[in-house]
């Protein structure tokens, strides 16, 4: 039996554009006051929310079902 093993960039970690690698106290206030008002929806400047990050999952694992695939692992990381 055939065992694919393969990269998916829908399952890649979430995008946090400029705030990738930056300390908390290194961002700008108000752009942090914007995320908590919707944790959800708001996305970091050239980043992505959870939301998008989320329809990224859905849409792989859509795709999985289509295939008619009976059994899958995936690895990924948070």
């Amino acid at each position: 039996m055939e065992r694919p093993i393969g990269l998916d960039e829908r399952l890649v970690e979430m995008n946090f554009g400029a705030w990738e690698m930056q300390a908390w106290e290194d961002i700008d206030r108000a752009a942090l006051d914007a995320w908590a008002a919707d944790p959800g929806g708001f996305a970091p400047p050239g980043g992505e929310s959870p939301r998008q990050m989320r329809q990224r999952a859905v849409q792989f694992h859509e795709a999985l079902l289509a295939t008619g695939v009976a059994e899958a692992v995936l690895v990924t990381h948070s």
